[in-house]
């Protein structure tokens, strides 16, 4: 088993055992502050990642589907097009 795993390290395929448990939430709440953006790019942001219906899944698991009917979701809501994200 060790043997297995050293040669995942030499080869560059291990991973971390823990990547991906962390929630979306948990991550754009650490990377977030880190950007360099206008307020209001921070704000359209944080409101937006606040609305994500995957905000409480671990990274791992949020899939394309996951993302394509959020932002579906957010046109239908007018999310994008109050704060002018989206141009008509």
């Amino acid at each position: 088993m060790v043997a297995t795993e050293e040669s995942k390290v030499v080869r560059g395929d291990w991973i971390v055992p823990t990547a991906g448990k962390v929630t979306f939430a948990v991550f754009y709440n650490g990377w977030a502050p880190r950007q360099v953006w206008l307020s209001s790019t921070r704000e359209n942001a944080d409101l937006a990642a606040a609305g994500a219906p995957f905000r409480d899944l671990p990274l791992r698991t949020i899939r394309r589907s996951h993302v394509e009917a959020w932002v579906k979701q957010m046109i239908a809501t007018s999310v994008w097009w109050t704060f002018g994200l989206l141009s008509s």
